[in-house]
């Protein structure tokens, strides 16, 4: 998922009924994005009458000055980013365990709990924003002594795993990537094929051409 589907997914998007994840069906429906957009821009769609079909909530101004920005829960930007992705059980489980603490959280602060039905929510149930997920993330690469990458680099991770799990199945990943046309995902991930095949030449190198050097006589 891009960061914008994971920071807009609401629990009404979440699929955890128990006799899904008995048959191991459990799954989210990706039908919206959190963005911050201009204010002007959304009057614009306003007023050409438009703007329930794009946005779907705005979010209020918490700034103690005025923005020019507004944050919104919007529609996807393509229709193919629409998808049901199924997850892992130990997802799901852990998806449930976030639930529970997220009920408890609602109890213990009663009306200070701003509930917006979002999944990745904050303490007081407020959304993150990317640019908040992106400090969280650096730094726990730097606690941790990790390469240095973007939080982009985990949707690249998880495609490339499904490519090499599945067995290069295009069609399936691009399902669960959302991409609209299935050569970008053949595109963007065509390094993980050249690894293989990389692989793949030194163990023809390896366990066939090298044995038959060593057999030739001088």
């Amino acid at each position: 998922m891009r960061i914008g589907e994971i920071l807009g997914l609401t629990w009404d998007c979440v699929h955890l009924e128990e006799d899904l994840r008995i048959s191991d069906d459990a799954y989210l429906t990706v039908n919206k994005e959190l963005r911050r957009c201009d204010k002007k821009s959304l009057q614009k769609l306003r007023d050409k009458g438009r703007d329930r079909d794009d946005v779907f909530y705005e979010f209020p101004n918490w700034k103690q000055t005025g923005s020019t920005t507004v944050l919104v829960l919007k529609t996807p930007k393509t229709e193919s980013s629409i998808r049901n992705i199924y997850i892992p059980s130990v997802v799901a489980e852990a998806m449930l365990q976030m639930k529970r603490e997220q009920e408890s959280l609602k109890r213990d602060l009663g009306p200070e709990y701003q509930d917006f039905g979002i999944v990745i929510a904050q303490e007081n149930g407020r959304p993150f924003e990317e640019r908040m997920i992106a400090r969280k993330f650096d730094d726990f690469i730097r606690e941790n002594n990790l390469r240095r990458v973007v939080f982009h680099s985990l949707r690249h991770s998880s495609a490339s795993l499904k490519l090499k799990l599945s067995g290069g199945d295009i069609k399936a990943v691009q399902g669960d990537t959302g991409h609209a046309q299935a050569n970008m995902v053949t595109d963007v991930y065509s390094h993980i094929m050249n690894d293989d095949r990389k692989r793949l030449a030194r163990k023809v190198n390896d366990e066939f051409l090298l044995p038959q050097k060593e057999k030739a006589p001088d």
